[in-house]
């Protein structure tokens, strides 16, 4: 019977303990801005993740992904690139097919798929405003957003004409569902202009080979499609200037010379022993491990893509 009493008196005791205490329920699904991004290593992996992995070539993603990637559509719908594979849905990129909503190799499917990126970028420079970090640091990684969006806003304007452009403002209120018009040409031309400004005189002018900052955008980056920008415009004097501007000794870039056994100081670029050469401004860099690139199977196994035998001739 006193074990009775005393069970009773102890259940009681927790009972009354478990109503006492006040417990509060974490959700783990959620994460607000109070705990992300609040570090430097956040802003560096925000600026990797929606910065540079947009530019990546791996598998059938990224902008340089070699099977349906940014170069491809530019290369293949002039008169030195080819698809040995018939019309059909290939047809589609050595055409310039834009007005066919079909096909998995439709052209559109850049504007859909990289548009948003641009948005992306915008809000991750917002996101790294409000980091208490190292303001160097943050003022170059917001840069290199800042470039990220010029360099992917010209290859977009490039095949596509007037963008898209959202403001911070209407992004932080996507309820709203706001439809934004297309800006006009000179508008979007600005926009690129002004984004790829921002690197002038904060980025580093250039990486070496080896460096681990090597494959991060430049100060000649941005100087170099800026030229490519008043060459599409026909904005001579301004390229002029850029072409020189690179010219300079600062820059360290210079021609792949005629040395070795290759027939031609233009063949000698693409030698494996020239890997990021001095004459090269900006590459995708790529994984030394596992990288499923589809060069090799689109262009020598398959022998889908191919160079016409006129241009060949001119090298």
């Amino acid at each position: 019977m006193k074990k009775i009493y005393y069970y009773t008196i102890a259940l009681l005791c927790v009972v009354f303990c478990i109503q006492s205490c006040s417990l509060e329920s974490e959700n783990y699904s959620e994460v607000s801005s109070d705990i992300y991004p609040t570090t430097e290593r956040d802003a560096f992996d925000l600026v990797t993740a929606n910065v540079y992995a947009t530019f990546r070539n791996h598998e059938y993603k990224g902008a340089f992904n070699v099977a349906a990637g940014f170069h491809l559509l530019s290369d293949i719908a002039t008169d030195f690139g080819f698809c040995s594979w018939g019309e059909g849905n290939w047809g589609q990129l050595e055409f310039a097919d834009f007005q066919n909503p079909n096909g998995s190799r439709n052209p559109r499917l850049l504007w859909e798929e990289y548009m948003p990126f641009l948005s992306k970028m915008e809000l991750t420079i917002d996101r790294i405003k409000g980091i208490n970090m190292n303001e160097d640091l943050k003022k170059r990684y917001i840069t290199e957003v800042e470039c990220g969006q010029g360099f992917l806003a010209f290859l977009l304007w490039d095949l596509y004409g007037p963008l898209i452009i959202a403001d911070v403002e209407t992004l932080k209120d996507p309820l709203a569902e706001t439809i934004l018009p297309r800006q006009t040409n000179e508008q979007t031309i600005a926009y690129i202009e002004t984004k790829l400004k921002a690197g002038i005189g904060v980025l580093e002018k250039s990486y070496d080979k080896g460096d681990n900052d090597y494959g991060r955008f430049t100060e000649g980056l941005c100087h170099m499609l800026l030229l490519k920008l008043y060459m599409q415009t026909h904005q001579w004097d301004k390229a002029i200037a850029e072409g020189r501007e690179l010219m300079k000794s600062e820059y360290g870039y210079e021609l792949v010379t005629d040395a070795g056994s290759a027939k031609s100081a233009y063949a000698n670029v693409f030698a494996s022993a020239n890997e990021a050469n001095r004459e090269t401004i900006w590459s995708v860099n790529c994984l030394r491990e596992y990288q499923w690139h589809l060069w090799y199977p689109h262009v020598v196994s398959w022998g889908g893509y191919k160079m016409t035998r006129l241009f060949y001739g001119t090298i």
